[in-house]
């Protein structure tokens, strides 16, 4: 809704009505979709135009629009801005522009922002966590397992609770490094925590098993998956074929999984069927 909310914004601006600091706050948070990135110095611009102040929450409000499309630099760029304005950044500022950085992989720029952060005596959040954890997912194209496991593993220093989104994030970053091993030993680390895993845990397992050619441990993941009541999508079937494919032409049981992927509704693509045949 955020072109209705910019035209109303349009009307008070022309009108005997003065927006305040709330009017273009509540603006920025409707653009807050992906592709909306040139309205936000569009609105602070007109904030200085009416002289309305910016507050932290309008920081915020842009920072979580840079977050959305992963624009790292201009979230980075808004954060200075709070401290410029002499404003102070809160935790909703820092994790948005963490957010951003994880969306293109850049974890030295999230971990400069999580030092600056404890500098400014902002304490650490699990959503802070979860996004530092998060940019190692995409670091260098293949995933900085180590770094994803020792911030994890630093959370217990803390005293923070990691929830599903850290260990996803953890699991995804070592799946990407093919390190199977590491993700079979987070998977029971989940289990003894009482964190239960969902349909991107087992199918980021099962690709990690795929990537280290264990095509018995992937058909166990994605039976423990089913009996666990998570149905499997079109990724977890296709590295299970794959990790099949790669165990020595085990064609019998990637068929049994084509079937089992219809029975589930779950559509074969290019990938399961080139790895079936």
């Amino acid at each position: 809704q955020w072109a209705i909310a910019l035209s109303l914004l349009t009307l008070m601006e022309e009108d005997v009505l003065q927006p305040d600091v709330v009017s273009y706050n509540t603006t920025l948070g409707a653009c807050k979709p992906s592709g909306n990135l040139h309205f936000i110095q569009l609105i602070l611009q007109r904030m200085d135009c009416m002289e309305v102040r910016h507050d932290v929450i309008t920081y915020n409000a842009a920072i979580s629009i840079c977050a959305e499309d992963g624009a790292w630099p201009l979230a980075v760029s808004l954060l200075k801005q709070i401290v410029s304005r002499r404003l102070l950044p809160d935790i909703v500022s820092f994790c948005s522009a963490m957010a951003a950085c994880a969306q293109d992989g850049e974890w030295a720029v999230a971990l400069s922002l999580a030092k600056d952060m404890k500098a400014k005596t902002v304490f650490p959040s699990t959503v802070s966590y979860s996004c530092l954890i998060n940019a190692c997912v995409g670091a260098s194209g293949s995933g900085d397992w180590q770094l994803a496991m020792s911030l994890l593993n630093s959370m217990s220093r803390e005293e923070l609770i990691a929830d599903v989104v850290c260990y996803n994030s953890a699991v995804s970053a070592c799946e990407r490094s093919g390190q199977w091993l590491v993700v079979l030993s987070l998977l029971t680390r989940m289990e003894s925590r009482r964190v239960p895993p969902t349909v991107v845990t087992c199918s980021s397992a099962i690709s990690a098993c795929d990537k280290g050619s264990r095509w018995v441990l992937s058909l166990q993941l994605l039976q423990k998956m089913m009996g666990a009541e998570i149905i499997p999508n079109t990724i977890s079937f296709s590295s299970a074929v794959s990790a099949c494919e790669k165990g020595g032409g085990r064609w019998l049981a990637a068929l049994k999984l084509l079937a089992k992927m219809v029975g589930l509704t779950a559509t074969p693509n290019t990938i399961t069927c080139n790895s079936a045949i």
